[in-house]
């Protein structure tokens, strides 16, 4: 779908060697297997590997390119990738999506509470321990303002586990070399992934979180 958008109305550049024609980025990798990341690699970072993600982001960057007076560019500005006026769109975007995905089950105003949690975090990876400490904090802010306890947040485990299904966050397995996200867990065995408990793992917030939940860049 990506190569289809990338070739519409041309005919000199086919399959990946587009993005290479358009994105001419060389990303530093946090990998030991690879010297950088592509551009894909870092869309495929910030999205759910969804369609719909990769058009938002390439529709932001046109969009933000012919504001810039670089809607002539042969190639697309790695500067405007990582502009806060970017980050900040995509991640407003990434919450919206999120949101409409929780509307299935919660109110507007439970979304408004589901949106506290954050604050309680100044890193975006956290271990379990940390977590329990933020989730103590946060059924403390409903008590303080005498707002009954949402059904979601009603236990620990149940809320983190929420968080896993939403793909709010991933599990990370070791010294950070294998990252769990529920959608890629899922196959036609496994259709509810649990999330994963104890020492070796710990979590992170999706990167497409950041921006709007002051947790940095991505």
């Amino acid at each position: 779908m990506a190569n289809n958008l990338l070739s519409y109305d041309q005919t000199e550049y086919k399959g990946s060697e587009i993005w290479e024609k358009y994105f001419d980025w060389q990303i530093p990798s946090t990998s030991e297997r690879r010297d950088y990341d592509t551009a894909f690699m870092e869309f495929l970072k910030i999205s759910l590997s969804r369609p719909r993600d990769i058009q938002h982001i390439l529709k932001i960057l046109q969009t933000l390119m012919k504001k810039n007076n670089m809607g002539n560019s042969e190639t697309f500005s790695f500067n405007i990738y990582k502009s806060d006026e970017f980050q900040n769109q995509y991640s407003e975007y990434f919450l919206s999506s999120l949101k409409d995905q929780l509307s299935f089950y919660y109110s507007k105003e439970d979304f408004v509470y589901f949106r506290k949690f954050f604050a309680f975090f100044n890193q975006p990876q956290f271990s379990f321990d940390e977590y329990l400490v933020a989730y103590d904090k946060y059924t403390k802010y409903f008590e303080e303002n005498s707002k009954s306890l949402p059904a979601f947040v009603d236990d620990p485990r149940k809320f983190l586990q929420l968080l896993y299904d939403c793909n709010i966050i991933s599990v990370v397995e070791g010294n950070g070399q294998f990252f769990h996200f529920s959608y890629r867990e899922k196959d036609a065995t496994n259709v509810a992934p649990e999330v994963l408990y104890g020492p070796e793992y710990s979590y992170r917030f999706h990167y497409g979180l950041y921006k709007k939940n002051n947790m940095g860049r991505f």
